[in-house]
């Protein structure tokens, strides 16, 4: 194994555990260093920039990124002549999606190198699922509540994107332990998995019994017996399903009375409001009159507000209003178009939406094929899937794309890949 993939690797260890634990260390214990957070997180892109130009050597891996900054600055500088520093500061946020990949493409180019590489990432993300039980349960101890400052390591409004990982990452380390044929006796030799995820219900997420639910099934095998697992592994998801409602019943209740899902139409409203038009005054009513001075309009009405928004502001619908417009407000000023539409862009944001916001219908249907390239193209030739893994993570695009934006976090993005690209398994060699 050659020292340059050795350096490579360690740099993104490094880079990975900076990212993912700076919040937690801010927010609960040294608070000071929450007014350099911009700038830790600028220093750790630009790492991440530098790691890729000196590991991806292969130039279709480029692509990507390379489409990404043609078609954002045309959209962004040119269309909607907006500043080019503006422009820099919006690419920041797709520094995770199109270059991590690439990245841990090239470290599994050889043997020995992805040996390395599988063997390291195996030990960080156990040591990933311990830190965020110490971080989460910390958290609603001392702050007595189930809610949004439950973000594990990733500290503060983290909540949905810990839960999240800590679900991949169990699912993966699981499913590399699992022996289908001894399914039960699997599960029992690696309980510890099972029980890291428990903290995922003191934080308050509703995503978790989405993913508990996809965690489940998909530990059954898929092949000719599938059907006949089904037959006793249903009743069982139901009954662990029940004993987690039960548990975040408990914890959420005991906390945050004002949160409950009463009824149908309490779970409805807690995704879109009944009026859309209504949506402005409402959000606008909630930024003056809260305490923290925010709005967090409801992810469907975001979506369902958009005809509106391009009644208001014509022109965008195909290329978007230019990136940019989720970062600033630290080092760098905000746009016009943020600052008249805050209350729209603020709290719990759909990835989709995101990409609409700033590239348009054109956005999305670059996105759809980034995806079928992740998932259709093998980063190396003689490789086979390891296939319920895959269909967790390509679940896991789907459900973002409507609930959270998780895939502008790169700690997050270093997760995600990491797992795609373990996914890719050498094929066993034929034998005569």
């Amino acid at each position: 194994m050659k020292g340059k993939q050795l350096a490579g690797q360690y740099t993104f260890f490094i880079i990975f555990w900076i990212g993912a634990v700076f919040g937690f260390i801010s927010n609960e214990w040294l608070q000071p260093l929450m007014g350099v957070r911009s700038q830790v997180m600028w220093t750790l892109d630009a790492a991440f920039f530098v790691l890729a130009c000196c590991m991806v050597r292969r130039w279709q891996l480029w692509i990507p990124l390379l489409v990404l900054l043609s078609v954002s600055w045309v959209v962004t500088c040119l269309i909607n002549g907006l500043p080019l520093l503006f422009w820099l500061n919006g690419v920041r946020e797709f520094i995770g999606i199109t270059l991590v990949y690439p990245v841990v493409c090239s470290f599994c180019d050889d043997e020995a190198s992805r040996e390395h590489f599988l063997r390291q990432l195996n030990r960080q993300l156990l040591i990933f699922l311990f830190i965020q039980a110490f971080c989460i349960l910390y958290q609603f101890l001392y702050y007595g509540e189930a809610g949004d400052l439950g973000g594990g390591s990733y500290g503060w409004f983290y909540s949905g994107q810990v839960s999240v990982s800590i679900y991949l990452v169990s699912f993966y380390l699981l499913q590399s332990r699992i022996n289908s044929n001894r399914l039960f006796r699997s599960l029992n030799d690696n309980k510890l998995l099972l029980i890291l995820l428990l903290p995922t219900f003191f934080n308050e997420t509703k995503i978790s019994f989405v993913m508990l639910a996809l965690y489940i099934v998909l530990l059954l095998p898929i092949d000719r017996k599938l059907l006949l697992r089904l037959v006793w592994g249903l009743p069982l998801a139901a009954a662990l399903l029940w004993g987690a409602v039960q548990l975040y019943v408990l914890t959420t209740n005991s906390h945050v009375q004002g949160n409950r899902f009463e009824s149908f139409e309490d779970l409805a409203a807690y995704f879109m409001l009944e009026d859309v038009e209504e949506a402005e005054g409402d959000a606008k009513w909630n930024i003056e009159n809260s305490s923290k001075g925010i709005a967090d309009v409801p992810r469907l009405t975001k979506v369902f507000y958009l005809p509106l928004l391009n009644e208001q502001e014509p022109g965008h619908v195909l290329t978007g209003f230019g990136i940019g417009h989720f970062k600033g407000g630290t080092s760098m000023a905000t746009s016009e178009f943020a600052d008249e539409y805050d209350w729209l862009l603020m709290g719990s944001i759909p990835y989709a939406f995101h990409i609409y916001i700033q590239l348009g219908l054109m956005g999305l249907a670059l996105l759809i094929v980034f995806w079928l390239w992740v998932f259709f193209v093998p980063p190396r030739r003689q490789v086979q899937r390891r296939l319920n893994v895959q269909i967790l993570l390509a679940f896991t695009v789907m459900i973002m794309a409507c609930y959270i934006d998780v895939f502008r976090n790169l700690s997050f993005c270093m997760i995600f890949f990491s797992l795609m690209a373990a996914s890719w398994i050498d094929k066993p060699a034929e034998t005569e």
